[in-house]
């Protein structure tokens, strides 16, 4: 598989032969307990996982679904089964990716929310339309954001306490800088639902920025300024690499040289008063306010951030040394999301 940034898409080569799966049966019945893994299995399992996003990063997609392959009949990991099919759903083989999911636990979270998205896909589906704040929303469904997707799917908008926050908290005739847009889900909700607003999405990954515009069009909104997205947000001007990841929500900026490079644009060049910034771009956000807490307390912004798990730990006195205070948490799975005010 090649990452084609030119057409956003995700495609195979060649990979000819049966469906590598096709002796692989009943993999819900040799599935391990983690305490009949040693350590020196784990350590190997790993690896080996860690090779298969190596090769996502370099983009090296066909090699890294062979790898999937590979490790869910070696190890019979769930973990490299949805890594397969999450490679499968970007390059739209729903051929295969039936297939594979049919082979996993279907009363595994992750397994469902993927099998949602096949199976809408394989029924020659294209959008899902969500009815939202009283509104109609339109969301295209194109397996490379099956995270996002499979809530679109079920009928309902990603992170809805969170957008309800937003459009209560947005001034009257402000702004709404969407930093981390991925596929509109909250820039489209706020533009529809609060037509005073000006909405500004920024976004760098190619193929969430070509699902953006058309889920725009979708919604015939007229107050989303799509003249930044394609950049990076970041501390200083330059270029920014990003991961290659088989789905666009994974995508965060790369540990090496290897992905896509784009360029970058500040928080200070986009700030004016009466703004509603939401960060949600995978770690650097704190860095991103600290770089801009100046221009942030000047225009009175509101900022909401995502911060993981890992993070919260003296995440209030780190706040308070920026002059910010946190004005409402708002849980998710991984951690919580914020709602800051300067003090």
């Amino acid at each position: 598989m090649i990452a084609c940034q030119g057409t956003a898409r995700l495609t195979l080569s060649s990979i000819n032969g049966p469906d590598p799966l096709h002796t692989m049966t009943g993999i819900e019945k040799k599935a391990k307990s983690p305490l009949e893994i040693s350590e020196e299995m784990m350590d190997v399992m790993e690896q080996h996982y860690d090779h298969i996003k190596l090769l996502e990063r370099r983009g090296e997609f066909a090699r890294a679904l062979e790898n999937c392959y590979l490790g869910l009949y070696a190890h019979a990991d769930i973990l490299f089964g949805i890594e397969a099919l999450g490679i499968l759903l970007a390059s739209r083989d729903l051929k295969w990716a039936q297939s594979l999911v049919q082979k996993l636990p279907e009363s595994h979270a992750v397994v469902k929310k993927l099998r949602s998205v096949i199976d809408f896909l394989s029924a020659g589906h294209e959008i899902a339309s969500i009815e939202f704040g009283g509104t109609e929303l339109s969301f295209l469904i194109t397996g490379d954001n099956w995270e996002l997707e499979s809530t679109h799917i079920s009928g309902q908008i990603f992170e809805d306490d969170e957008v309800r926050s937003i459009i209560e908290s947005c001034p009257r005739n402000g702004t709404f800088i969407d930093v981390g847009a991925n596929c509109g889900n909250h820039s489209i909700a706020v533009a529809k639902l609060r037509p005073d607003v000006k909405v500004i999405p920024i976004e760098a990954e190619p193929r969430a920025v070509e699902i953006l515009i058309k889920n725009v069009k979708a919604n015939a909104l007229d107050n989303i300024d799509l003249g930044h997205i394609g950049k990076a947000i970041a501390v200083e001007a330059g270029q920014t690499v990003l991961q290659w990841a088989s789905s666009v929500s994974s995508t965060r900026p790369s540990s090496d040289e290897f992905g896509i490079r784009v360029g970058n644009i500040t928080l200070p060049e986009l700030l004016t008063p009466n703004a509603f910034v939401k960060l949600d771009i995978e770690g650097p956000e704190l860095d991103i306010i600290k770089s801009s807490i100046e221009e942030i307390t000047t225009c009175q912004s509101l900022i909401m951030i995502e911060t993981l798990h890992p993070s919260l730990d003296g995440l209030d006195e780190r706040l308070m040394s920026l002059g910010l205070t946190i004005e409402r948490e708002f849980e998710m799975h991984a951690g919580k999301n914020l709602l800051l005010k300067a003090v």
